[in-house]
């Protein structure tokens, strides 16, 4: 099921992501198997993937995954990126730490824009 995450049908992703029992949303590995496709997924399912896992620990790798996307987010997901950041802060390396600054940068400029 994790692989269809990334499938182009603009449906079949969300199928597979509402079959996915908590057990793998909650699990380290099977998140990395999932945010592997966040960065090429479409901004719907980049949406839901950041509202499944705003309540969730992720691993280093994980947060990292979810970091290399964010040159390309919109505001609102930033929003949420830095939610989960927040919640994952106990596993923040200084490296992704400097990441995570110049993401509160960007969003703030947005900010500036609007």
């Amino acid at each position: 099921l994790i692989r269809l995450i990334g499938d182009n049908d603009p449906v079949v992703p969300h199928f597979a992501m509402a079959r996915l029992p908590d057990e793998i949303w909650n699990n380290p590995v099977y998140q990395e198997a999932i945010l592997k496709y966040f960065g090429s997924a479409s901004l719907e399912i980049q949406n839901t993937l950041l509202a499944k896992f705003v309540d969730k620990k992720l691993s280093v790798a994980g947060l990292n995954l979810l970091i290399s996307a964010a040159p390309r987010l919109n505001k609102g997901q930033l929003q949420k990126l830095l939610i989960i950041f927040e919640k994952n802060k106990d596993i923040i390396s200084e490296n992704l730490e400097k990441e995570i600054i110049v993401l509160k940068k960007q969003l703030s400029d947005l900010r500036l824009l609007h």
